[in-house]
């Protein structure tokens, strides 16, 4: 049995824990004086992070990532409060991509840990736009239209681990790849894209439901009305992700 004094992280009320058998069994409120529980740690569900490009120089989109380096990033993950999340993995040459896919698929095979907390793998880009801005840090020279071929290539290397994929709806191919890959069972998302209004909501009309990183990956300036922005906030069948470390977008 296994007791654990600490604040909830929804009210900060203090309360004690206890565990067995590794199950919560009973949550008790304690008084104990503001002044006295500031330091106590903050206890919640776990946290699922569906865009995580790797840890402390550890990168999945590497031609020389080891099953090793993965688990050790899963480990680091855990130790922060993350319990779930989708190794991402960013605009590459084919080979670089099928050999991160394939590193971890075999990290996971491995681990009933890893099982649990890598619920798939996100492949963002390549199929992204070429303009500086939009195309963020994604190397130029790996960008290309989409090709529901290469995600097959993907689907075989990873043993289908590939869950979400994101691209800009107005690259070459895009539209009729959104529809194979979302026919597949996997969620498509829009990212790093200079698309027009009505090529995003072709996208969404396809089957996209996932916005990436709304804020990012886009030009440094936008038309006020006809941008990347508002058809995607305004169409409820999308949603979307913001990288909220006061970086990506303001801490307000």
């Amino acid at each position: 049995m296994t007791t654990i004094t600490a604040r909830r992280f929804d009210t900060l009320q203090p309360i004690r824990m206890t565990l067995r058998g590794g199950r919560i069994v009973s949550v008790v409120p304690l008084d104990i004086p503001p002044d006295e529980c500031r330091e106590l740690p903050l206890v919640g569900p776990g946290l699922c992070d569906i865009q995580v490009n790797g840890f402390k120089g550890i990168w999945f989109s590497s031609e020389t990532l080891t099953p090793d380096q993965v688990e050790t990033v899963i480990h680091w993950y855990l130790e922060r409060g993350i319990t779930q999340c989708l190794p991402t993995l960013i605009t590459n040459s084919a080979a670089a991509l099928e050999h991160g896919l394939a590193t971890i698929r075999a990290a996971r095979d491995r681990s009933s840990l890893l099982r649990q907390v890598i619920a798939g793998c996100h492949v963002e880009g390549p199929w992204i736009s070429p303009e500086d801005g939009p195309r963020g840090a994604h190397p130029l020279e790996h960008v290309r239209p989409a090709d529901f071929s290469e995600f097959c290539r993907w689907q075989q290397v990873s043993g289908n681990l590939v869950r979400i994929v994101t691209l800009a709806p107005e690259v070459q191919h895009a539209i009729d790849v959104v529809k194979q890959i979302v026919k597949s069972g996997v969620h498509v998302s829009i990212g790093h894209t200079a698309a027009t209004p009505t090529e995003i909501t072709a996208a969404i009309d396809a089957g996209v439901t996932l916005g990436t990183h709304l804020g990012n990956g886009c030009s440094g300036l936008v038309p006020r009305h006809h941008n990347v922005f508002w058809p995607q906030l305004a169409d409820d069948r999308l949603t979307c992700s913001v990288i909220a470390d006061g970086c990506h977008v303001p801490e307000a």
